[in-house]
């Protein structure tokens, strides 16, 4: 798969290998439930630790990371080695859960392995959509300050530039710079497929999560199905559509949040910690969410309060430092960065459209379902429902009063993509709800079977649902398909390589009058990565965005103004090379931009 870099897969083995003591260890303590979210939570907070290092010691961040996953597996390892019984095989349950909703995550991966050899098929263009390159951008920052630098003007949420710069730093330093950016764009559909792959886990584990353990067959089909569901339009298609990697990012972290929360009966302490690891995540991913695991969070609190108030010795100073890096966190980067950044909450809508109507639908199903299946599990998910409620209620609201002042307030772009996170988030414990009341309302094997798959059908068939307003750039398919066809764009990653040739740092070109359809998103590309945001040019930039918005709103660009054009080949250092259709162009120049004179290369349409 293109973008492989061997230094990059023994970076991710390292990282996946050091974590194996972790899950073995407190599965046998406290089972796959905690185990999971828990071993993913500790993993991914020190690569961000080990981020943090590098950027103060300024040391290379790739070998930074093996030195924190050596450190992480051994430490492992003596956990492993305290916990007697912890090589076993796993049970009937166990393997139902979590590895019956492998079947999405083999579904996305084999469709990205596929279109490395599919003609036509889109291999980079998929994640080059929208904020595709704001993602780029912000794992450079990473990578060019050698680490995560935190301070009121630094990213707010780092988190996703940091898993993306983890997979751009490996092999970086032995790649010329005409080809950084394939190596950064493959690199990102890396890392996307590996968080789609677990978002696909999570999922299926999550919807089979409530049904009894002593259902194992009903637990693995629940979960085979519910692991589709990131694969569908509603759930995949619209983060693709424009670009919204963050988003894919706090799926998979508010499900585990879940799921460690439906554990807190039996496992309190253990609940409690792996859901304030998650938290800092969550924060350092998409901040408003946060209120989510802080609600299931208060819950356990509230609800072990006596147990966790006569806390002694390990268990006491565990819990403490939990709560001390959450806070921490809220202190150095959420608190100073929201006084300093808040502005930026407040902007117009576009991109996702409406869940407003779905979200109360939702609500009421969930509550619904939370109150008909609270006498027939032990796990508690009336309480995890109520806390779930509120808090997206709570966040939505705040979201909504910052933007108030904006327009309205219900299309703007902030609420509008919290209602849509949500909405996935709660379709899926919606599900895993319904399941778990058709195994307890329905007697007999094959009829239980029955209403698992027509339950799960229904659900996955309404995120499937294509809008009947589709891009103006292309034609809506579900995400595989589209994929696999290269509906990106106009003309996919033909597109895409000739940005890559534009982009050269010692010869690049731009489109002007050429006749390609895809003229003004190769040129958005261009301008930012030879001008804009990687080299620092606002101008620039502010062209870029202007043809973007007008592609993005009617699939094409007019570009019969030559001024932007002048400006571009004034401004781009070295002067771009004018790829056109047009014959009459460079005459058009020389009139209007006497004192620059680019090289003009007229080509067939």
């Amino acid at each position: 798969m293109r973008g492989l870099e061997p230094t990059m897969i023994i970076l991710f083995v390292a990282l996946a290998l050091a974590g194996v003591p972790w899950l073995l260890a407190l599965s046998k303590r406290f089972g796959l439930v905690i185990a999971v979210p828990g071993t993913a939570a500790a993993a991914i907070l020190m690569a961000l630790t080990m981020l943090l290092v590098s950027h103060a010691t300024q040391l290379d961040i790739v070998a930074t990371q093996v030195v924190g996953a050596l450190v992480f597996a051994a430490a492992g390892a003596l956990l492993l080695r305290r916990t007697p019984g912890a090589l076993r095989r796993p049970g009937r349950h166990a393997v139902a859960l979590w590895v019956s909703p492998v079947l999405g995550a083999l579904g996305w991966i084999g469709t990205l392995v596929a279109s490395q050899f599919v003609p036509g098929a889109a291999r980079l263009s998929w994640a080059m959509n929208g904020d595709g390159f704001n993602n780029i951008f912000y794992g450079n920052v990473i990578l060019s300050a050698r680490g995560l630098a935190l301070g009121q003007s630094e990213n707010p949420v780092p988190l996703p530039a940091s898993l993306l710069s983890l997979a751009m730093a490996p092999g970086r330093s032995s790649i010329v710079d005409r080809d950084l950016l394939a190596h950064d764009l493959s690199s990102f559909t890396v890392i996307w497929t590996l968080i789609f792959a677990a978002t696909c886990i999570l999922s299926g584990a999550a919807v089979a999560s409530i049904i009894p353990k002593r259902y194992p067959v009903v637990v693995g089909v629940a979960s085979a199905l519910g692991s589709l569901l990131p694969l569908t339009w509603y759930v995949a298609g619209l983060p693709m559509q424009w670009g919204y990697f963050n988003a894919n990012v706090v799926l998979p972290l508010l499900l585990s949040t879940w799921l460690a929360f439906l554990a807190s009966r039996r496992f309190p302490i253990a609940a409690l910690v792996t859901i304030s690891g998650l938290t800092t995540l969550v924060l350092a991913t998409w901040a408003p969410l946060v209120l989510v695991p802080g609600a299931l969070a208060i819950v356990i609190l509230v609800r072990d309060w006596k147990l966790i108030r006569s806390l002694q010795g390990r268990s006491a100073v565990i819990l403490v430092l939990a709560a001390v890096q959450v806070m921490a966190w809220v202190g150095i980067v959420t608190v100073p960065t929201f006084l300093a950044q808040g502005d930026a909450l407040e902007i117009a809508g576009h991109g996702f459209p409406s869940a407003w109507p779905i979200v109360p639908v939702l609500v009421v199903a969930l509550v619904g379902l939370a109150l008909l299946t609270r006498r027939k599990t032990s796990l508690p998910v009336l309480p995890g429902t109520i806390a779930v409620v509120g808090a997206s209620a709570a966040a939505t609201g705040m979201l909504i009063y910052l933007d108030h002042g904006q327009g309205d307030p219900w299309t703007a772009y902030y609420p509008t993509k919290i209602a849509w996170i949500l909405s996935v988030f709660l379709v899926i414990i919606v599900l895993s709800l319904a399941l778990a009341a058709v195994r307890a309302l329905l007697s007999g094997r094959r009829l239980v079977m029955v209403g698992v798959a027509a339950v799960s059908a229904a659900v996955l068939l309404a995120c499937a649902a294509l809008p009947v307003d589709g891009s103006a750039e292309t034609v809506v398919r579900q995400p595989l398909t589209r994929i696999l066809t290269g509906s990106i764009w106009h003309t996919g990653d033909r597109a895409a390589e000739k940005i890559l040739t534009l982009s050269d740092p010692g010869a690049p070109g731009i489109l002007w009058k050429s006749g390609n359809p895809d003229e003004a998103m190769i040129d958005f590309w261009v301008l930012v990565t030879r001008g804009g945001d990687l080299v620092g040019d606002q101008e620039l930039r502010a062209i870029a965005f202007v043809a973007y918005r007008e592609y993005r709103a009617t699939g094409t660009f007019d570009d019969s103004d030559i001024a932007p054009l002048c400006r571009v080949v004034t401004l781009m250092k070295p002067t771009p090379t004018v790829h056109t259709s047009s014959s009459g162009l460079e005459a058009e120049l020389r009139d209007a931009c006497p004192a620059v004179l680019p090289r003009v290369v007229v080509e067939a349409r």
